[in-house]
C-alpha cells in the first residue's frame, strides 16, 4: 500500500515533466490522458482509497484536486494543440500547483497510515516497541 503511494507521487511528477517537455521542446509526445478514473490515482482512489481510508479528511481534498489536475492536463493539450501557447502556459501553472497539493496529500495519507500501523504494532508488542524506543535515544 505504502509502495503504491509513492508511485502515485512519482507518476505525477512524471506527467509534470512530461509537459513541461512538451511547452519546451514543442515535440508531440505519444501519451494519452487518462480519465480522474482510469489512471492509477484514480483507481486506487476509486476502489480501495476512498472506500478504506474515507475518515482522513485529506483523502476528499485528494480526489477533488485529482480531477482538477486531469482538467488542467486536457486543457494544456488541447491549448497547445491550437497553438494557444499563453493558454498551454496558464493551464501547465495549474498542474504544477496541483501535483505538489496531490503528492502532499498522498504524504499526508501515507503518514496517516504509517501511524495507524504503528500504533497497532504497539499494542500487540508493547515490550519490543518500548525497547526500540529507547534504544534509538540511546544512539
Amino acid at each position: 500500500m505504502i509502495s503504491d503511494l509513492a508511485y502515485m507521487r512519482l507518476a505525477h511528477l512524471s506527467w509534470e515533466r512530461q509537459l513541461e517537455k512538451l511547452l519546451d521542446t514543442r515535440h508531440v509526445p505519444n501519451f494519452e490522458v487518462a480519465s480522474h478514473e482510469e489512471c492509477p490515482l484514480g483507481v486506487w482512489l476509486y476502489g480501495e482509497g476512498l472506500e478504506e481510508f474515507g475518515r482522513i479528511p485529506e483523502i476528499h481534498q485528494l480526489e477533488q484536486d485529482h480531477k482538477l489536475f486531469h482538467q488542467a492536463v486536457r486543457r494544456v493539450m488541447r491549448s497547445y494543440k491550437h497553438n494557444r501557447n499563453d493558454e498551454a502556459e496558464e493551464a501547465f501553472e495549474d498542474v504544477k500547483r496541483l501535483s505538489r497539493e496531490i503528492i502532499y496529500l498522498l504524504t499526508v495519507v501515507e503518514f496517516s497510515l504509517l501511524r495507524k500501523k504503528n500504533s497497532r504494532y504497539v499494542l500487540r508488542h508493547p515490550i519490543r516497541a518500548l525497547t526500540q524506543l529507547f534504544s534509538r535515544r540511546d544512539q
